[in-house]
């Protein structure tokens, strides 16, 4: 069976995003940053205006909870179930 491509913009924050196989998520806004938390790490990843971060699990395996924060957060986000 085909992945379910996901195409979504988030503003709203925190978000939490679950169950999915990839995700690419592009920073839209002009001024502010977008920390990724993901469940089960130390350390948290900034995402630059503008910036791209790309996740991807293992084949058969899901990646971990993912949060998204950010003040006035423009997150466009593809993502794979």
């Amino acid at each position: 069976m085909a992945d379910l491509i996901n195409i979504q913009t988030i503003t709203n924050s925190p978000t939490t995003i679950e169950n999915l196989t990839t995700i690419t998520i592009l920073n839209g806004s002009a001024l502010e940053q977008i920390t990724l938390t993901i469940t089960g790490q130390l350390e948290n990843f900034v995402i630059d205006c503008g910036q791209t971060i790309s996740l991807s699990s293992e084949i058969g395996l899901t990646l971990p909870d993912l949060t998204l924060i950010g003040d006035n957060m423009v997150a466009n986000v593809v993502s794979t179930t």
